[in-house]
This record gives structure tokens, sequence and C-alpha cells, in this order.
């Protein structure tokens, strides 16, 4: 009988509490996290008793959620987005990741506790950022790209739920560490070609829209999701591939509809229950502290990268920014199964919670008046500021939307795959260090130097070609306009030192305990001080070269 009152309470009251939220011009998830919240100071011994029962329902919902996902996003889109969408979803994932490297230095975090609090800060709510950019009167040009950010977004979130179940078994050695991690790649790699290719035409040939094929769509979904965790993945990622491979059906956009109900009723319930997960917690918490910093975080990144790369005005960025500060429900989903799985403690879910209220709170008031607090925000910064920014995204816009977009596009991902290399490279090399120690000890000082100069000279030879690809980027600034050599100067001259100096702090960092270790047993001497502050100088440096850069350019 209880789980039957369970699930009226939370069906009931959500419905009320979503429609109260509703009419006061706030978010329904909003509502529905504050009801869990309230649910849990009432309840909570019925909700411990029913632990697993929720479990089932959370699984449930998360399956669904990110098969929709995959439905809507579909192979085909991806194809066709351009590089503005990359663009400001990279300035995004750089915030976040500056911010909680910072915040959790400060904090004392753990690498795993600071890579949630860098997921918590690095998503924005799709249905709200959809809801309130209708009502700021923008072309339909530029919702679509904002909204093309969002599934980018919720793409990143699906890789990184795929790889949480990999994170628990970080005690392994590093050989058991890099087999597991191998094996991923390849998994993740089968389950989206599979489901691009073969389901997606069975799909095409069986499903009508009709109680069997949606049969036959959830028993797809459920048996990727299955395939997934049988390999020590995430079950998000096999639905994910299952939701692509419907999304080339004729009919997809019917079928979605055939299928909402379903997915809102358990979506509803989830989201009542993160709530009451994070109500269950220490609600008073410094961590707690951060979620406005994690709000006003959302709305810099996507004011300045909208502004610096796709020609808008500093006040139209500022309005698309105040849609943007909403913290995303993806980041709750993340630390809800970080947490479940035992690698943050209870408190993170608390401030992803208040994180999202707050964030759809403050969103909503500043796009009520987006143009007069846009005006104010706009009037104080500086002239000169504002043309110098202008012009810079003038030609970014420029050449990635207009005759050189293909370039630029093939160009830039040149570039991406020379950083991914290095970190690759930077990720195996350092690997190999830990293992030739476990497994060849009195001969690892001398493979540390082999492979060090291996990453060593991989490094410069890496931002050798990434300085070349960058001139090749900047000669299309150069050849239409003069104002390029503002962004050349930057661009070219920047880059490859701050590629260098970046990379050799990473190397630094990720080989550091074997550093550590290896000069205390063979010189009896600790470093780990020097190494803190090396990476730190490094890290310095690009910024400072970057200053010097920008300064030595003229107006």
């Amino acid at each position: 009988m209880e789980i039957y009152l369970l699930l009226s309470v939370f069906l009931g009251f959500s419905a009320l509490v979503a429609y109260i939220f509703e009419r006061a011009g706030f978010s329904r998830i909003a509502g529905y996290i504050t009801t869990g919240v309230l649910l849990s100071l009432f309840f909570a011994e019925i909700l411990k008793a029913n632990t697993e029962f929720l479990n089932f329902f959370s699984d449930v919902a998360i399956t669904l959620l990110v098969f929709e996902i995959g439905r809507e996003v579909g192979i085909e889109k991806i194809r066709k987005m351009n590089l503005t969408p990359l663009i400001i979803l990279g300035f995004e994932i750089f915030f976040a990741f500056l911010f909680a490297l910072l915040f959790g230095t400060i904090l004392k975090l753990n690498f795993l506790e600071t890579l949630i609090l860098a997921a918590v800060a690095s998503f924005s709510s799709t249905a709200i950022v959809f809801s309130l950019l209708l009502g700021l009167g923008l072309s339909e040009k530029t919702r679509r790209e904002i909204l093309m950010v969002m599934v980018l977004e919720d793409i990143y979130a699906i890789l990184i739920l795929a790889i949480l179940p990999s994170l628990r078994l970080g005690s392994l050695d590093p050989t058991q560490l890099i087999r597991l991690l191998s094996l991923s790649i390849l998994i993740t790699t089968i389950l989206i070609a599979v489901g691009i290719t073969v389901i997606r035409r069975v799909f095409i040939w069986v499903i009508e829209i009709n109680e069997p094929g949606v049969a036959i769509i959830l028993g797809s979904a459920f048996l990727f999701a299955v395939i997934s965790r049988s390999f020590g993945l995430s079950p998000a990622l096999g639905a994910f591939a299952a939701g692509i491979a419907l999304s080339a059906h004729p009919k997809n956009t019917e079928i979605g509809e055939y299928l909402r109900p379903l997915r809102e009723m358990f979506l509803i319930v989830f989201f009542v229950v993160l709530g009451t997960e994070a109500g269950m917690t220490n609600i008073v918490s410094p961590l707690l502290l951060l979620a406005p910093i994690i709000v006003l975080l959302r709305f810099l990144a996507f004011t300045s990268a909208n502004w610096l790369t796709t020609g808008k005005s500093l006040e139209e960025s500022l309005k698309i920014g105040f849609t943007a500060s909403c913290v995303g429900e993806f980041g709750m989903v993340i630390t809800y199964e970080a947490t479940r799985l035992g690698l943050v403690h209870a408190e993170f879910l608390t401030l992803s919670a208040f994180s999202v209220i707050l964030g759809a709170l403050i969103s909503s008031k500043l796009s009520r008046n987006a143009d007069n607090y846009a005006a104010r925000i706009s009037s104080a910064v500086p002239s000169e500021v504002k043309t110098v920014v202008d012009k810079i995204s003038a030609n970014v816009s420029r050449i990635t939307e207009g005759k050189a977009s293909d370039f630029v596009r093939e160009t830039f991902f040149r570039i991406l795959r020379n950083v991914l290399v290095l970190f690759l490279t930077i990720a195996l090399g350092s690997a190999f260090l830990y293992i030739s120690d476990l497994l060849l000890p009195t001969l690892s000082i001398y493979i540390s130097i082999v492979v060090l100069s291996t990453i060593v000279l991989t490094i410069i030879l890496t931002a050798i070609n990434t300085r070349k690809h960058a001139k090749e980027l900047c000669s299309i600034f150069v050849r239409e306009e003069r104002s390029g050599y503002v962004l050349e100067e930057v661009l070219v001259g920047t880059t490859s030192i701050s590629l260098l100096l970046i990379s050799f702090g990473l190397a630094l960092l990720t080989s550091s305990n074997f550093l550590v270790a290896m000069v205390n047993r063979t010189y009896n001497l600790d470093i780990a001080q020097f190494i803190v502050l090396l990476v730190l100088a490094l890290f310095f440096a690009v910024l400072v070269i970057g200053y010097i850069k920008l300064k030595r350019i003229s107006l």
C-alpha cells in the first residue's frame, strides 16, 4: 500500500507545486525538484523503505530521457552543424573546469569530486532555455543555434554518464584500468555503429505507429542499455545509440509524440526522486555556497561565448546569457549516478539540486525584463572594449558561417585532432610510467627517460603542426580584411606556445605521483610542492602571454 500512496503523493503534489511554479513564471522541473525536497522532510522513512522501487523508476527514466535525446538529435543534425555551437560548448567546458579546479583546490576536493563539480557547472536546462527564448524576440536562426548548443551539452552529458561506472574502478592497477577504458571505447563505437546502420534500417522497415511498434522501440532501447551495462558502461550510452537509430524513421516525430506520456510520467517521478535524495542529505553544507557562483558562471560563459564568436551585439548576447544561466538538470542526473556509484558524497546532489532551483528562478526573473537588464550591463562596459570585441566577433562569425566555412571547419577539426593526440599521448605515456614502475621497478628510471622524452617530442611536433593550421585559419582574415591581423596576432602568436605550456603542465599533473615517488626513492627528496608550483607557473604563463599579445594589438 505504501508504494501506491507514494506514487499518488509524488504525482499529485508535484502537479500542484509545478502549477504554482509555472504560474509564477518559473520552470516546472524546478517545481518537481522542490516537491522532492519538501517530501523528504515528511516521508523520509517511507522513502528509505522504498529505495529499490525508486531506483527502478530512476533507471527507467534516465534510459527514456537519453533515448529521447538520441531520437531528437539524429545523425543528420550533427552532420549539418556549423562550428559556432561547438565553440560555445568549448567555452562552457573551459569555464566549468576552471571553476572546478579553482574551488576544488580551495575545498581540497579529490579528482572525482572536482570532475562532478565541473559537470554540475557545464549544463543549462534545455527545457527552460527553449521556453525562455520564445519570449525574447530572437531570430529563428539564433534560437536554432542556441538549441544546437543544448543538444551538444546533452551529448557531452551522455559521454560523462558512460564513463562513470569505469571511474568507480579507479583503485585498479594501471594495466586493468587501461584494458577497461580500451574496452569501453570499443563497445561505445560498436553500439553507435550498429545503431546507425543495422538497427536504423530495421526500424524503418518494421516499425509502425502502434502498440507493437512501441514495444519494439522500447525493447530495443532497454536491450541496448543492458548491453552497455554488461560491459561496465552506463546504460545511457546504449539508449542513446538506439535513439539515434530511430531518428532516421520517416515518422520519427509522430513516434516521439506517441511515446511522450510514458516518458513524462517516469521523468516527473524521477525529478521528484532527485529532490528527495537531495533533501535527505545535509542541507546545511559549505558546498551550497557555490550554487550562486555556478549560476553566475553559466551566465558569463554563455554571454562571452556568444559575444566573441557569433557577431551578435553585447546586449543580444546578454539576453541569451540570461536564459542560459539556468543550471541544467543533467548535472543532477550525473551527480545522482555518481552518488549511487559511491564516487562522491550526497552533498554534491544537494548542491546540484539547489543550483538547478536557483538557476531556474534567476534566469526566469532576468528574462522577464531582459531588455532593461541587458542595456544596464552593456552601458557599464567601456565603448573601446565593445568596439574591439564586436570587430573580432564579426570576423569569427563571417569565416565560420560564410563561404570559407568548410575550410574553417576542416582546419578547426585538424587542430582539435592535434589536441586530442596530445591528450592521448600524455595519458598513455603517464599510464606506461606507472605500469613500468609496477612491473619493472629496477628499469623504471631508464624507461621513464624514454617515455618522457617521447612525450616532450610529441608535444613539440604537435605544437608546430598546430601553429601551421592556425596560420592557415588566420589567412582567411588577412585575405578578406585588414582587421584580420587582430586575430592573426593573437591566434598564431599564442596558439603554439600556449599549447606547449598547457601540455607540459598536463603531463606533469598526470605523472606527478610517479615522479614524486621516483625522485623520493632515488634521491630522498620530496618534490611534490615544486611540481605543483611549476604547473601553476606554466598555466599562469599562458595567461600572461595572452595578455601581452593582446596589449600589443593596436585598436
